[in-house]
């Protein structure tokens, strides 16, 4: 991943613990590659306002919770090229200050790159959708939050927030040069709690 722990030196009193379990799967599988992930996240930090739509004011963080998943991708060789497919899910459940924290997120991604073509043409598409809130008076909290966030390659996420997000975007790459990458991207985001 992106992730430095450096960026926000200014940050304390978070806590972060970590699992991950990879597995590469042998025989017709050999081209994918398979994850699940736990991540325990405590956020303690002193603070006068909440980062939510409830409007309540705080003297502290008081937020931990547990986000669990997998994913599965892979990108298998073909006549002309690859095909490139991904899933990945996460769910969290916690506290996010008095209320109960439920979450979760989907992403599913595939393309193909034709490699022996001029230029390497490679179209993508794919569907990101992360919970939202929609009622900041009730004591259920349900907007995705992302422990650590990180820039993604071929992604534009670094742009917007990955929480209560409804994305559909398409990519159209082109390689002129071993030095120079061309793409187009199209994307429609709206919000997924409405």
């Amino acid at each position: 991943g992106g992730f430095d722990e450096h960026a926000n030196a200014n940050i304390r009193d978070i806590q972060v613990l970590a699992g991950t379990l990879g597995l590469k799967p042998a025989a017709g599988l050999k081209h994918t590659d398979i994850q699940a992930f736990a991540y325990d996240y405590r956020d303690d930090r002193p603070a006068t306002g909440r980062p939510d739509n409830s409007g309540r004011t705080v003297s502290a963080v008081d937020i931990g919770f547990t986000t669990f998943g997998g994913y599965a991708a892979t990108a298998y060789p073909t006549g002309a090229g690859r095909t490139d497919v991904l899933a990945w899910t996460a769910f969290q459940r916690g506290h996010w200050y008095e209320s109960d924290h439920s979450a979760w997120a989907l992403s599913l991604e595939g393309g193909h790159q034709w490699t022996t073509a001029r230029w390497s043409p490679w179209l993508r598409a794919g569907w990101n959708r992360t919970s939202g809130d929609d009622d900041g008076t009730d004591f259920e909290h349900g907007t995705f939050m992302p422990p650590l966030p990180t820039g993604r390659k071929y992604s534009q996420s670094t742009v917007y927030a990955a929480m209560n997000l409804d994305d559909l975007f398409i990519h159209a790459i082109l390689k002129p040069r071993t030095s120079l990458t061309w793409r187009n991207s199209r994307s429609r985001t709206t919000s997924s709690s409405r």
